[in-house]
């Protein structure tokens, strides 16, 4: 998908960077065309050591307070007793395993977790 954005011509990209070294080749093929990448939301670069991806910035988010927040809030319109579900995005993005847990500890006993 990256490769095609270059090839059609984008001016600039923004991507989900889900893995510290899967876009790599890519992104720095962007860099030698002079099309600037961005990481937003999830940005996989190494938590120590240089960063070997050649995006420009990274914004994102605190996955822990988003998921606080979003439990906190659901819980203002959700009544006692009722089965909620919670889902997240995908395990294999570490980043993702912190929102929805945070997400349920607002309720405290007023959830389970499913099987």
């Amino acid at each position: 998908m990256v490769r095609k954005a270059l090839a059609d011509g984008y001016d600039g990209i923004a991507l989900n960077i889900i893995d510290a070294q899967a876009f790599n080749e890519v992104v720095a093929e962007a860099a030698s065309k002079g099309v600037p990448v961005v990481a937003f939301n999830v940005d996989a670069a190494p938590s120590s050591g240089p960063r070997v991806n050649a995006r420009l910035a990274g914004v994102c988010q605190n996955f822990l307070n988003a998921g606080r927040t979003l439990g906190t809030k659901a819980l203002e319109f959700i009544p006692p007793g009722s089965k909620v579900l919670i889902t997240k995005h995908d395990t294999a993005s570490p980043p993702w395993t912190t929102g929805p847990a945070a997400s349920r500890k607002p309720w405290g006993p007023r959830i389970s977790p499913g099987r």
